[in-house]
């Protein structure tokens, strides 16, 4: 069985993983250089995908 911690940081890694890959790709092929926020969104889009990755950990796989 999986501990706690591994499958909050599976579903977190899920959400989370290709957000600078994406928006980097994205800007360089359509030639944008003010990307401040666009990054302050996918930073927010980060956290609170962090956030609901442990709430989602929590309801799906509850301790005890």
């Amino acid at each position: 069985m999986d501990s706690f911690l591994g499958r909050f940081v599976s579903i977190m890694m899920r959400s989370t993983e290709t957000v600078f890959y994406t928006m980097s790709i994205y800007f360089i092929s359509i030639k944008t250089t003010k990307t401040r926020f666009a990054l302050a969104g996918a930073l927010l889009a980060n956290f609170m995908g962090a956030a609901l990755s442990l709430w989602i950990t929590n309801y799906l796989y509850p301790l005890g």
